[in-house]
């Protein structure tokens, strides 16, 4: 079985990659790229024959990549992914959210499709045992008829809301939206805890968006990020509310609270009253060791990935969608035309 070259840029979230392929049989971790020479040691820790570099462009020329993780700051996702295609790169894994704007998610997937490389995009909670047990549960009829689903995520919507968009489109079965209606708002006032508020990862976030999703089969989404999340309306509900979902059907509520490991996994359901439920066992040690088992297939086989940039793009354009309803102060419908950040083009415009 050959194995498979695998390399991993940004070191800060993609620590946690590097051991994760190094753990399977199927690839060699054989390269690190990071700024920070420290991290680079760090990651020789866990693979001691790997190779460090500081520099993107040298590790691609040098180092012949099958596999690339690109765990950077979302703001060149993008122009990385494109150069690691362009090098010959026969498999990419993104970090999410997968670009800035959908002109740069286009370009990326154009990128990748014409010197036929493989692009995922690191969602992995539909690869989790919490996620997977849902989804079996709605599709088994649990809570009858699905019409509603209420998301909280405590991040941004671009860093993190990403995560909780793609959960809910998972779990509905990625069913068309049909029209989005949002607004956000972004508080720039400096304090002990945030020194440098409306920036993240070195572009501009807003504070908290409200926002709500339509999709065909008469589904509706609500969305709460930032500090418009449950926690932050003296509501009496447990739960952390990162990426805390709440899926109501006809004859119950299905619901997860949090997204730690100890987060609880809960129906409501015809018996009356909320009990706890165990997540599904699943054949993979971790999530990302689905995703990365997967994608061994998925580079040498061509079998289909759970991750693919199809439903990655899918998730962006709501999110798109999101601050471009903020921007235009109206209901939009899909598809969303602007291929920019409307959140930057709202600062550039002065609106927020």
């Amino acid at each position: 079985m050959k194995k498979l070259r695998a390399g991993v840029v940004g070191l800060r979230m993609g620590m946690g990659h590097v051991k994760a392929i190094h753990a399977i049989e199927n690839y060699e971790v054989v390269a690190v790229c990071d700024l920070d020479e420290q991290l680079i040691e760090k990651a020789k820790e866990s693979v001691p024959q790997l190779k460090g570099f500081t520099s993107y462009d040298q590790m691609l020329a040098e180092m012949d990549l099958d596999v690339l993780t690109i765990a950077t700051p979302n703001k060149i996702h993008a122009d990385m992914t494109i150069k690691a295609a362009n090098a010959g790169v026969k498999g990419i894994a993104c970090e999410k959210p997968i670009a800035m704007s959908l002109a740069e998610a286009y370009a990326m997937k154009a990128a990748c499709d014409t010197h036929g490389a493989k692009l995922i995009v690191t969602h992995q909670r539909r690869m989790s045992a919490p996620y997977l047990t849902m989804k079996r549960l709605l599709d088994e009829g649990a809570i009858g008829q699905v019409y509603m689903v209420r998301g909280n995520c405590a991040g941004d919507a671009l860093s993190d809301g990403t995560h909780t968009i793609d959960s809910v489109n998972f779990l509905l079965g990625d069913p068309k939206p049909v029209s989005i209606l949002s607004q956000i708002h972004r508080d720039l006032t400096p304090s002990e805890h945030n020194p440098t508020p409306g920036f993240r990862f070195g572009h501009p976030v807003e504070s908290g968006a409200m926002t709500v999703i339509y999709f065909e089969g008469n589904l509706r989404f609500e969305l709460y990020t930032g500090d418009m999340h449950a926690d932050n309306w003296d509501l009496d509900v447990p739960g952390d509310k990162y990426q805390d979902i709440e899926v109501f059907g006809t004859t119950g509520r299905l619901w997860r609270q949090g997204d730690s490991p100890k987060a609880a996994l809960r129906i409501w359901d015809e018996a009356g009253g909320w009990r706890d439920i165990d997540a599904d066992a699943t054949e993979y040690a971790s999530p990302h060791d689905a995703v990365y088992k997967e994608f061994y297939l998925n580079i040498t086989e061509n079998k289909p990935h759970t991750l693919s940039v199809e439903n990655a793009i899918k998730d962006h354009e709501i999110l798109m969608g999101l601050y471009e309803s903020a921007r235009l102060r109206k209901r939009l419908g899909f598809p969303i035309e602007q291929q920019q950040f409307p959140l930057q083009v709202m600062i550039d415009e002065k609106k927020i």
